[in-house]
């Protein structure tokens, strides 16, 4: 009996040592493992910057954003950012630039000259029927509708326009004011003209047949003097020269 008496109390403090804490006679379970911790937060899941665009050619791709580092406490690293999208593919990284704002220039290199003949290549860029042209007031013939067109938009006098060709084709229409289409091809100067009646009002638009790209006028005109309008400068509310569709 005396044995058992002191073998009891050491048992009894063994398990308390393991497993929990002594309450009264009798030991208790012991709080269990730490709770886990709480979740790290994921990384920044943002693109990397957008790309700027190269130099006429379309810009390099931004690269994805870093993915989020593991949390020390047992949190799951957040995604890598999507990759930023390439540049626009033009000179600057942006939009292309439309040809009728281009600064003054003769694209064509090529100029007529007082010595050269008075013929259907005569002239570019000049007012047909103002007093002092060639088909003014009092002259033999008087074109109903006549104007040349240009690559940009604020080419010089007698600096010869665009050349029209089969692969680059514009043509300029005319809607006068009873519906008439009337469809017209410039030269290789890019002079048009026509001296058949027409009802004006009329409007006009330019077509390339390339791209099927337009360039029509914001309203009707009164006038089919195009070049007494569509100066190098632009008078009367024309922006400048009839250029080629953009």
């Amino acid at each position: 009996m005396s044995f058992s008496k002191h073998r009891s109390p050491i048992f009894v403090l063994i398990v308390a040592s393991c497993t929990g804490t002594v309450v009264g006679g009798k030991g208790t379970g012991g709080a269990g493992g730490g709770l886990g911790g709480t979740a790290g937060s994921g990384g920044v899941a943002s693109g990397g910057d957008r790309g700027t665009g190269g130099q006429s050619g379309g810009g390099r791709a931004g690269t994805g954003g870093e993915a989020g580092s593991q949390s020390q406490s047992g949190g799951i690293g957040g995604t890598a950012g999507v990759a930023g999208g390439g540049g626009t593919n033009s000179a600057d990284g942006g939009a292309a630039t439309d040809p009728l704002h281009a600064l003054a220039t003769c694209t064509s290199g090529m100029v007529w000259t007082a010595a050269s003949p008075n013929d259907p290549l005569m002239r570019p860029g000049e007012g047909c029927n103002v007093s002092s042209a060639c088909h003014g007031a009092g002259a033999a013939a008087i074109w109903s509708v006549a104007g040349t067109i240009y690559p940009t938009g604020h080419e010089p006098n007698d600096c010869e326009g665009f050349s029209n060709t089969s692969s680059n084709g514009v043509g300029i229409v005319i809607t006068d004011a009873m519906g008439g289409v009337l469809p017209l091809a410039p030269n290789t100067v890019g002079n048009f003209y026509y001296s058949g009646a027409l009802a004006f009002p009329i409007q006009a638009k330019l077509i390339s047949f390339a791209t099927g790209a337009e360039r029509a006028m914001v309203g009707p005109v009164s006038s089919g003097d195009c070049n007494s309008c569509h100066t190098q400068d632009g008078s009367s509310g024309a922006p400048g020269r009839l250029t080629v569709p953009f």
